[in-house]
C-alpha cells in the first residue's frame, strides 16, 4: 500500500494496460438487439444498475433486470412511435407516444392502462414529481399537468408551439424545451418565463438539456453545448466535437456525457470538467444515439437503433492486454504522460493469474478510484465498478453486467466459472457476498457493522479471509455453512442428529451434540464416497450444534454425511431434491 500511495498521489482518471493476463476492458460494449425490427430506441430510463426500460418506434417497449444483458419486449398497447418514458419507481411508470395516448403501468410493466388526452396531440415528453404530480409535453402546443396520478390532465402551456423535453427538480421548479426557448417556472407550471432564447435559429435548433440543480445545468446545441450557474440568467457556449447532440446528462457539476450524432455515426461523449473539454469514448458507425442514462458514476447506457451500449466504469477506465507474453515479475510502471490533464496511462505486469487491485489516492490518503479485478485464464474474468460487477468469457471483447449487493466492491476472488466472492462496503457496513452462478446472482454472507473489508484471500474454496479496519472475518466452509451453537449445556454424549427437512431443496439443518471440546470433522459424501463438502473441520467446544448446509452447487441425489471425533464417528443419509 505504501508503494501505491507514493506512486499514485493524484486524482487520476485512468486508462490501464497489462501484459500476461488477457483482460480487455472497453470503454463502452454495444449490444445489438435483432428483434425489434430495426427499429430506432429513442428514450430508455434505469432506476438501479439492473433495472432499465427503452422505447422507440413501433410501440418498441422493453425491460431489463440484468443491466441490459437481457430485454424482455412487452405490449403496451401502442403500435406509433413512444417518444416519452418516465418511471418513478421499479413499479409506476408512464409512457407518451404518437398516438394521442398517455400509458401507465403500477406492476413494472406487465399491465397498462390509458389515460385520456384530447385527439391529435403527439406527447413528446414526461416528467413527474411524485406519484401523483406530473407533466406532459406535446408537439401540438400542450403542456399537460396531472394531480392524480394521470387520471385527469390540464393543458397549462404559456404558448401554443412545439414543445420537447421536460424536467422537474422539485415540485415547484421545471423546464421546457422548445425549438428556439428554454423556458423555467418556479410555481410548479402556473407561470413560464423564456431563459434562453435562440432568436433566428442563429444557434441552430436545441437538443437536448439537463439541470443538476436550480441554478447548474446545460443546454446542447450543434456543435456546442452551454452551461448556466445562476439559473439561466447568463450561459457560457463551448463547442462540443459532436455535431447534433442529443442527449446530456451530468451526474455532478464535472462528470457528465453527451450522446448523439455526426451525420452518419454515432457518438458518446465525455467530460470531467464541466464540459470545457470532451474526449470521444464510443463511434457506431451507420447509427444514431438518441439518449443517454446513468445509474450512478460508473453504469451507464446509451441506445440507438436497434442498438444499446453499456459502460460499467463510466467510459473513463479502459483495460487492454498490450502483450501476451508471460512476464518474468510483478511491476507497477511510472504513469506516462506525467504531468497530465485529464487522462494517462498506468502500465504494469502480471505474471501470474492472482487476485489485482489498482487504487488511486490523494495526498490524505484517500482513496478515490478502485478498480478490483480476477480472472481464471486469458478468456474468463471479472472487473468491478461502484455497485457492479462485470463479466467477460472471450478475454473482454465483451462484457455482461450484474448487480451485486454491496456499493463498492473492492476485493474480489473466483475459484471456477461459476463460485466467487466478494468484499467491501455498503454505506457503513463491510460486507462479504458470494455467487454460485459466476456473478449473476449475490446472497450476503457476512456484514460488519461500521466497518468495511478491503481484501480477501482463499487458499481452496473453503478457507478464506477477508480484513477490514483492525479486523479479520475467515471461513473453513466457503460460507455456504452457517454454524450455530443452540445450547451450552454439555450433552451427555455425542450424537449425530438426522437432517430436516428432507428430502430438501437447496438447505437443510443438520444438528449434533459435543461432550467434550475436541477437534471434530463433518463432511458430506455422495453415492460413490467421494468427498463432497466439509461442514465442520476445527476444534469445537462442548455443546449442542446445528448447521445450515446450502446445497446449491450439488445435483440431485443421495448423500451421506459423517460426524468424526476422537472418540465418536457416525454417518446418516439425506436426500437432495432439485
Amino acid at each position: 500500500m505504501k508503494k501505491c500511495i507514493n506512486l499514485l498521489i493524484f486524482f487520476v482518471l485512468v486508462s490501464i494496460t497489462t501484459g500476461g493476463i488477457s483482460y480487455g476492458q472497453s470503454v463502452w460494449a454495444t449490444r445489438y438487439l435483432t428483434n425489434i425490427g430495426g427499429n430506432e430506441l429513442r428514450k430508455l430510463k434505469f432506476l438501479t444498475p439492473t433495472t432499465g426500460y427503452a422505447c422507440g418506434g413501433a410501440g418498441t417497449f422493453m425491460k431489463t433486470t440484468d443491466g441490459g444483458d437481457t430485454w424482455n419486449i412487452l405490449n403496451v398497447g401502442l403500435t406509433g412511435y413512444i417518444d416519452a418514458l418516465y418511471f418513478i419507481n421499479e413499479n409506476t411508470g408512464w409512457l407518451g407516444s404518437t398516438e394521442s395516448k398517455i400509458q401507465k403501468t403500477t406492476n413494472g410493466g406487465a399491465n397498462w392502462v390509458s389515460q385520456p388526452i384530447p385527439p391529435s396531440v403527439y406527447i413528446a415528453d414526461i416528467n413527474f414529481t411524485s406519484d401523483q404530480v406530473g407533466y406532459a409535453a406535446a408537439n401540438g402546443g400542450q403542456i399537460y399537468k396531472t394531480t392524480n396520478g394521470g387520471t385527469n390532465w390540464t393543458n397549462i402551456a404559456p404558448l401554443s408551439i412545439h414543445w420537447g423535453e421536460i424536467q422537474f427538480i422539485n415540485q415547484n421548479t421545471g423546464w421546457v424545451l422548445s425549438d428556439y426557448d428554454l423556458y423555467k417556472t418556479t410555481n410548479g407550471g402556473g407561470n413560464w418565463i423564456s431563459i434562453l432564447h435562440n432568436f433566428g435559429m442563429q444557434i441552430g435548433y436545441f437538443q437536448d438539456y439537463f439541470f443538476l440543480s436550480e441554478q447548474v445545468g446545460w443546454v446542447t446545441i450543434p456543435n456546442g453545448i452551454a452551461k448556466t450557474t445562476d439559473g439561466g440568467q447568463t450561459w457560457n457556449l463551448k463547442v462540443t466535437p459532436i455535431q447534433y447532440p442529443t442527449s446530456v446528462i451530468f451526474l455532478d457539476e464535472n462528470r457528465g456525457w453527451v450522446a448523439g450524432h455526426n451525420g452518419t455515426t454515432g457518438v458518446i461523449m465525455a467530460t470531467a470538467n464541466s464540459g470545457a473539454s470532451w474526449s470521444t469514448q464510443r463511434t457506431e458507425p451507420n447509427n444514431f444515439y438518441w439518449d443517454i442514462s446513468f445509474a450512478n458514476i460508473n453504469t451507464g447506457w446509451a441506445c440507438g437503433k436497434s442498438i444499446i451500449s453499456t459502460t460499467s466504469t463510466g467510459g473513463l477506465v479502459t483495460v487492454s492486454q498490450t502483450s501476451a507474453t508471460i512476464p518474468e515479475s510483478f511491476s507497477l510502471k511510472q504513469n506516462y504522460p506525467n504531468p497530465f490533464n485529464p487522462t494517462t496511462k498506468i502500465s504494469f505486469d502480471i505474471k501470474n493469474s492472482t487476485f489485482a487491485s489498482l487504487k488511486i489516492f490523494d495526498m490524505t490518503g484517500k482513496e478515490v478510484k478502485t478498480l478490483a479485478m480476477t480472472f481464471l485464464n486469458q478468456q474468463t474474468g471479472w472487473i468491478t465498478g461502484t455497485g457492479g460487477i462485470r463479466k467477460t468469457t472471450d478475454g473482454g471483447d465483451t462484457w455482461a453486467s450484474y448487480g451485486i449487493p454491496m456499493q463498492n466492491p473492492y476485493a474480489l476472488k473466483f475459484f471456477n466459472s461459476n463460485i466467487g466472492w466478494c468484499a467491501g462496503s455498503n454505506g457503513s457496513n463491510g460486507v462479504i457476498a458470494r455467487t454460485l452462478n459466476g456473478g449473476v446472482n449475490w446472497t450476503v454472507q457476512a456484514t460488519e457493522v461500521g466497518n468495511v473489508f478491503w481484501e480477501m484471500s482463499f487458499i481452496n474454496q473453503n478457507s478464506g479471509w477477508a480484513s477490514g479496519n483492525a479486523i479479520i472475518s475467515s471461513t473453513q466452509n466457503g460460507a455456504l455453512v452457517s454454524i450455530s451453537q443452540t445450547s451450552t449445556t454439555i450433552p451427555e454424549s455425542y450424537s449425530l442428529k438426522q437432517n430436516y427437512p428432507n428430502p430438501f431443496n437447496p438447505s437443510t439443518k443438520i444438528s449434533f451434540d459435543i461432550k467434550n471440546s475436541t477437534f471434530a470433522s463433518l463432511k458430506v459424501f455422495d453415492m460413490t464416497g467421494k468427498e463432497v463438502k466439509t461442514l465442520v473441520n476445527e476444534n469445537i467446544a462442548a455443546g449442542s450444534y446445528e448447521i445450515n448446509f446450502n446445497a446449491s452447487e450439488l445435483n440431485s441425489g443421495v448423500y451421506f454425511y459423517t460426524l468424526k471425533t476422537n472418540d465418536f464417528t457416525e454417518t446418516k443419509k439425506m436426500m437432495l431434491v432439485k
